[in-house]
């Protein structure tokens, strides 16, 4: 991944604690290569990932791609503190609040951490498959990229 170092903390079993989250896709390495190689369209930009898991593909595009702001979510409340353990494990800094709570309900501009880079990142607890219209409207809003790699929906 472009030279830069990702450390992740993950479970060995495939499913764990009712999620397939805690542990590392394939799909998100591929995504996680390929955004990599498609720099352009990360930088300066807010992006969404939609299923971040335990955060390789975000963490790795924070590292090498400067997006402006980056959108960390999932829908499971075991995965979102395993991902703010591993956005912080790499570097990152969240606020208090985020750490403790490890979500949010809707997207905001003053829940983020910073990077070295200056890189805003935020920690959401978001269900793709029922967001509400006022998640839906900041998204529209906010967001220039959306990503998701291996999600599926019932």
């Amino acid at each position: 991944l472009s030279g830069e170092t990702v450390t992740l903390s993950e479970n060995v079993a495939f499913v764990s604690e009712g999620t397939t989250g805690l542990v590392t896709w394939e799909a998100a390495l591929t995504l996680a290569e390929w955004s990599i190689a498609h720099m352009d369209i990360f930088k300066n930009r807010t992006i969404l990932e939609l299923g971040s898991g335990v955060g390789l593909t975000g963490i790795a595009v924070c590292k090498s791609c400067i997006p402006k702001k980056y959108v960390f979510s999932d829908c499971h409340h075991r995965v979102l503190q395993q991902l703010t353990e591993n956005i912080c494990l790499n570097g990152f800094q969240l606020s208090e609040e985020q750490k403790s709570q490890s979500k949010e309900q809707v997207l905001s501009d003053t829940e983020h951490g910073t990077f070295s880079d200056n890189v805003k990142i935020s920690v959401i607890e978001l269900h793709w498959e029922s967001v509400t219209e006022k998640q839906f409207l900041h998204i529209q809003t906010d967001v220039d990229v959306v990503i998701a790699s291996g999600n599926y929906t019932q």
